[in-house]
C-alpha cells in the first residue's frame, strides 16, 4: 500500500521538480550571461589584440561555441570561464588539459575552485598569454606606453582636430576631450565643429575593425553643447551601455562604445 503511494507520488512530483530545476538553470544562465556592453578587456600579449568582455559569464576555449575562441593547439575546446560576481572577477578552469594560470598560480580544475582576477593581472590559457583589465579601473593606462601596441582607435596625445575647424572665444573653450580608456590617449576637441567616428580613412577618429562601419557615428557641436548620433551603422553605438537610437546630448563622463572600443567624453565645469 505504502509502495503504491510512493510510486504514484514520485511519478507525478519528479517530472514537476525536474521542470522547475531546468527552468531555474535556464534563467540563471540567461541572467549570468546578460550582455552589458564592454565591462572589461583581455589584451593578447603576442599581438596586442584587445578582446572586449561583454557579459558577466565569458566562456573561453578552442570551440566555436565559446564566447572567446582561441585557435591555439594548447587550448582545450572548453578551457575556462571568466565571470564577474558581486563586483569581483573570477576565473574557473573547466578541466582543461594544459591549465589556466593567474600571475603564475594555477587555477584548481579538480574542485572548480576559482582564482580572483584584478586589473593588470596576467592570465594564461595553454600558451596563450593575456593581460586582464576591468573597465571600471581604466582611468589611467595600466602599462607603460612602450608596452602598449598601436590601438585601432587612433589617438595621439596632444593632437587637436582641425576638421571643420572653428574659432571659439575664450569663454566658450570648455576643455572638451575624448579619452581612449584602454591606451590612455586623450585628445582635445575644442577646435572641432564635428567629429566623424568610423573605419573610413577620412574619419577623424578611425577605428580599424571590420565590424565598424565606414561612417559609424557623428559628434557635432550645437548651441547646447556636444551631441552624438549613430549613422545607421551595422553594429550600432552604445552610450553609457545603452544603444544609441537618436541624436543625444553628451555629458561629462559619458562613455561611447563602438564594437568594443571605449571612449570617454570629458567636459570641464563651466563649459
Amino acid at each position: 500500500m505504502h509502495g503504491d503511494f510512493f510510486f504514484t507520488f514520485g511519478r507525478w512530483i519528479l517530472p514537476i521538480l525536474a521542470f522547475y530545476i531546468t527552468v531555474g538553470c535556464g534563467v540563471s544562465l540567461i541572467r549570468g550571461n546578460k550582455k552589458t556592453g564592454t565591462i572589461g578587456y583581455l589584451v593578447n600579449s603576442a599581438n596586442g589584440d584587445q578582446i572586449p568582455l561583454v557579459g558577466y559569464e565569458t566562456a573561453i576555449g578552442r570551440s566555436r561555441a565559446c564566447d572567446i575562441v582561441l585557435n591555439y593547439t594548447t587550448v582545450s575546446r572548453f578551457h575556462a570561464v571568466l565571470t564577474k560576481r558581486g563586483g569581483r572577477w573570477l576565473v574557473f578552469d573547466t578541466h582543461s588539459k594544459t591549465g589556466t594560470f593567474v600571475n603564475g598560480e594555477r587555477v584548481d580544475s579538480v574542485s572548480l575552485h576559482p582564482l580572483e582576477v584584478k586589473s593588470g593581472d596576467t592570465l594564461v590559457f595553454g600558451n596563450a598569454i593575456f593581460a586582464f583589465y576591468d573597465l571600471d579601473d581604466l582611468t589611467e593606462p595600466k602599462t607603460p606606453r612602450e608596452e602598449v601596441t598601436e590601438n585601432p582607435a587612433l589617438f595621439e596625445t596632444g593632437e587637436e582636430f582641425h576638421t571643420g575647424e572653428i574659432i571659439l572665444p575664450e569663454h566658450l573653450k570648455t576643455g572638451c576631450s575624448l579619452k581612449n580608456l584602454l591606451s590612455g590617449d586623450e585628445i582635445n576637441i575644442d577646435s572641432a565643429a564635428s567629429i566623424l567616428i568610423g573605419r573610413s580613412p577620412d574619419a577623424d577618429v578611425q577605428i580599424s575593425n571590420p565590424a565598424v562601419s565606414y561612417s559609424h557615428a557623428l559628434m557635432s557641436r550645437s548651441e547646447e553643447g556636444w551631441i552624438i548620433e549613430d549613422l545607421d551603422s551595422d553594429a550600432g553605438t552604445l552610450l553609457n551601455g545603452e544603444e544609441l537610437k537618436e541624436c543625444t546630448p553628451l555629458k561629462d563622463g559619458d562613455i561611447i562604445e563602438i564594437c568594443g572600443f571605449t571612449i570617454r567624453f570629458t567636459q570641464k565645469e563651466g563649459g
